[in-house]
């Protein structure tokens, strides 16, 4: 198990407290936030997925059906949010429902993307580079939003990805 200091990689090491892992390649995060995995990518906050995940929905304040690009994770407001892999910050202000938004360019087409955070739990800023498990925002209720949650998205040449598969393909359970 590959354990770390959020966005610190020279204190990466193999331990069993704090974490598990299903297989050589996966993190599981019990109580380890931001910790980077093997592969170099982060969970981006320390709690479980929420119930409104990635796909077709009915979108609970418009009432339509909608794509939802990401996954969302019920935290109280407040809690840290983690970049999912190092990268460039390419947008971090306001963003239509997303309310507060921060994109990450990791390289190669991949970028993520964090919403709902209330503007001063925003820690980075446009041109910052960031280390895979740093801390770079606080969860909020901004936006079009119904509690205080991280709404996380993965994408891949701009199109949406799913990103509990994304994470879980790159080293994150």
């Amino acid at each position: 198990v590959v354990t770390g200091t959020a966005g610190d990689a020279s204190s990466l090491s193999a331990t069993t407290s704090n974490c598990s892992t299903t297989n050589t390649n996966t993190l599981t995060l019990a109580g380890n936030p931001g910790a980077i995995g093997a592969q170099g990518w982060a969970a981006p906050i320390g709690v479980a997925p929420g119930k409104r995940s990635f796909g077709y929905r009915m979108h609970p304040v418009y009432h339509v059906m909608k794509l939802h690009e990401g996954q969302d994770y019920g935290a109280n407001c407040g809690t840290p949010i983690y970049a999912t892999a190092a990268g460039t910050v390419t947008f971090a202000g306001t963003r239509g429902g997303y309310g507060h938004l921060i994109t990450l360019d990791h390289g190669n087409g991949i970028t993520s993307r964090y919403g709902h955070m209330y503007g001063d739990g925003l820690l980075v800023k446009v041109g910052d580079q960031v280390s895979a498990g740093q801390h770079i925002a606080n969860v909020g209720n901004d936006g079009t939003s119904t509690a205080c949650h991280l709404h996380f998205e993965i994408r891949t040449n701009n199109t949406p990805t799913d990103p509990l598969t994304w994470l879980n393909q790159h080293g994150v359970a």
